[in-house]
């Protein structure tokens, strides 16, 4: 549980309260007692953070992902994340993504703590990330904004 969760992991990967700022639940990640999805772990009853890896189905998928190719008619969240990884979104012109600033874990209860400051746009809600390669970092609540392109 974070810190700064005020629900105390009550209502999961985001703060219910803000979903005006945050943009949407993906309820489906949550390890909370409160979500009956089938994959949830029963041994976890509060968890603050969004694990954006899980073996749930992906509500966005395929969402950002149309123009690869290949992609399957339906995902997990794993599956979808690690498509983004390799191939890139519509979002970033499909270039795969730097696994040092690929989210794996988010935490979005320090939203209301400072703005992040974003080259050439709006300043957005700070996260606390941990990425694919492993690194912790704070980044924009639009984690690609924070240059997580790889380089060639």
């Amino acid at each position: 549980v974070c810190h700064s969760d005020k629900s105390e992991g009550e209502q999961g990967g985001k703060p219910d309260n803000a979903t005006a700022v945050i943009g949407d639940q993906y309820e489906e990640t949550d390890d909370t007692s409160g979500n009956s999805h089938a994959t949830r772990n029963d041994d976890i009853e509060v968890c603050s953070y969004l694990y954006e890896f899980c073996a749930e189905d992906c509500s966005w998928y395929p969402g950002n992902l149309t123009v690869y190719p290949s992609r399957p008619a339906s995902a997990t969240w794993k599956e979808a994340k690690m498509i983004q990884l390799a191939h890139g979104d519509d979002y970033n012109g499909n270039v795969r993504y730097d696994p040092t600033a690929f989210p794996m874990i988010r935490c979005f209860h320090h939203y209301a703590e400072t703005d992040y400051p974003v080259s050439g746009g709006p300043d957005q809600p700070m996260t606390i990330n941990v990425a694919y390669a492993g690194n912790v970092y704070r980044g924009p609540l639009e984690w690609e904004l924070f240059g997580g392109i790889a380089k060639e």
